[in-house]
């Protein structure tokens, strides 16, 4: 036996409602898209403008371009404009000098240019750049091997940069600052893992420290293990 559709009008009309409302948002979404760029590039030509006049208005263009790059496409388009800005924000804007040096050294394809930008911004005061000197000190690059030196820029960074404390703590571990000392390791390791209030944190070392005191005080380990919990999923939705 043949079946036979029956034709529904309103089953009809509710199936091309449903169609054209997926549509509708469909356009809605691209229509809210466009306009969010064209908005977007229409902020960054006017500040651009206006940091041609202003170099206070240099900050915002290399803040707007650094978060394009890092939240859409690491495309040269935009590492060159952060560059060029950068280098225009040292030569006007004295202010901010450390942050843009900090950023050239980031983004310069140079590394012998790209270091003297960090050592520059960590003479200047930049947390990051400070802790990057040390990192140049421990591994020798572009400076001879040197402990006390490094430890000298990881000491002016670990209070406000969590991986500057962790990289004492470890030294510490190791003996690199003389005989080995794990209770001056542990202070710093856990300055690293309360920096996260103020920057990132070192989820590494809330681990380190809740590990350390697993037997020795369950109630401190259990504060620094849930403080990692707390940088681990911080991390994940960063």
């Amino acid at each position: 036996m043949v079946g036979i559709e029956i034709c529904d009008p309103v089953k009809g009309q509710e199936k091309q409602y449903v169609i054209f409302n997926k549509q509708l948002k469909k356009s809605l979404s691209i229509f809210l898209i466009i306009v969010f760029f064209l908005s977007a590039c229409s902020y960054i030509k006017k500040t651009e403008r206006k940091a041609r006049r202003d170099p206070n208005y240099i900050y915002c263009v290399v803040s707007y371009y650094h978060n394009r790059y890092y939240e859409e496409s690491m495309t040269k388009e935009y590492s060159d404009k952060i560059i060029y800005w950068s280098k225009e924000g040292v030569a006007k804007d004295t202010s901010q000098k450390a942050y843009y040096l900090n950023i050239l050294g980031s983004f310069l394809n140079d590394k012998k240019e790209a270091y003297a930008c960090f050592a520059e911004a960590a003479r200047l005061g930049n947390t990051e750049s400070e802790w990057i000197q040390g990192l140049n000190y421990m591994e020798g690059r572009t400076v001879a091997i040197n402990n006390d030196s490094a430890f000298y820029w990881f000491s002016l960074a670990a209070e406000d940069y969590s991986y500057a404390a962790s990289e004492i703590a470890e030294m510490y571990l190791d003996g690199r600052l003389g005989k080995k000392d794990t209770v001056t390791a542990i202070h710093y390791y856990k300055k690293a893992c309360m920096c996260y209030e103020r920057s990132s944190g070192d989820e590494r070392a809330c681990d380190f420290v809740a590990n350390y005191y697993l037997k020795r005080d369950s109630l401190e380990s259990s504060l620094y293990s849930d403080k990692a919990k707390v940088l681990s999923k911080y991390m994940r939705y960063r």
